[in-house]
């Protein structure tokens, strides 16, 4: 969730349908009321990938557009996924394909826990990604939706800490410099 600097209110998720899971966001107006000049009365539910899909994290551009990041099942693996909507709620065609950007990170699985948007425009997800081990990952996306081929490697970074490790939040320092939090466990499942 987060505010508009106008009071508007965005909140972002995961929508259960008949069939699968999709993303969706919603905007109210600051008393509460879904504002109905957003996407369709409101809100925007949006199919990602060819499967099951998990919106985990919402981000609020400078210029007003809103920008959704978790993951989609992609054949066998899941894969991050960023979603861009205009101001108004209506999928930004500049964005990936059609708005939409689903990318490999690692050697499995990757999700995206939580989105931060830089001042140049450039997207960065934290989370985590499944190589080896479950790894701390942290993904910079180019402001067209492709991945940042000058960060980490290959535009992601993977930190194995030889443990489950499960990347939840990602800050920017004054310095530049990039924090992801989260979660280990030593054990692994249990």
């Amino acid at each position: 969730v987060t505010v508009r600097p106008n009071g508007k209110i965005l909140l972002a998720g995961g929508h259960v349908g008949t069939t699968d899971e999709d993303f969706i966001v919603l905007q109210f107006n600051a008393d509460g009321t879904l504002d109905t000049g957003f996407g369709t009365n409101g809100m925007v539910i949006q199919p990602v990938g060819p499967s099951q899909d998990h919106c985990w994290a919402l981000a609020l551009q400078a210029d007003g557009k809103v920008v959704l990041a978790g993951d989609a099942l992609n054949g066998a693996y899941w894969d991050l996924a960023l979603v861009r909507y205009t101001v108004d709620g209506q999928l930004d065609t500049g964005f990936g394909a059609g708005g939409v950007a689903i990318t490999s990170v690692g050697d499995q699985d990757a999700y995206g826990y939580d989105v931060l948007v830089q001042a140049d425009g450039k997207i960065v997800v934290g989370g985590e990604a499944h190589g080896t081990n479950f790894d701390y990952m942290i993904a910079r996306f180019l402001p067209d939706g492709s991945l940042d081929g000058s960060f980490g490697t290959n535009g992601a970074t993977l930190t194995d800490i030889g443990a489950l490790a499960v990347g939840t939040s990602v800050l920017r320092q004054p310095d530049g410099k990039y924090v992801v939090g989260g979660a280990i466990s030593p054990q692994g499942f249990t």
